[in-house]
């Protein structure tokens, strides 16, 4: 344990993760998690952060954009649309 203000904490809970007050914020379909390096984010099944940025969050519909259609970048043809991760 470490102490953390008034507080012992065991750095690795999603508010001091790996240091004090080192917090691994929610974002926009993103599951937050405390790693073995500092915060680790996954995306909401379906979802994709296609642009790279955090404070987006996972931003795309990978599951049903015809322009990320299964994974970023990913664009069906024309008159295709996106359906369960599958151009159609």
């Amino acid at each position: 344990l470490v102490r953390c203000g008034d507080t012992c904490v065991t750095l690795a809970d999603l508010d001091h993760c790996r240091s004090c007050l080192n917090r691994c914020d929610e974002g926009l379909n993103m599951i937050p998690r405390c790693g073995t390096e500092g915060c680790i984010y996954s995306c909401v099944e379906g979802t994709a952060d296609c642009d790279s940025r955090r404070t987006t969050g996972c931003e795309t519909r990978i599951d049903s954009d015809a322009k990320n259609c299964g994974g970023c970048g990913n664009v069906c043809a024309p008159g295709q649309r996106c359906v369960d991760y599958t151009c159609q």
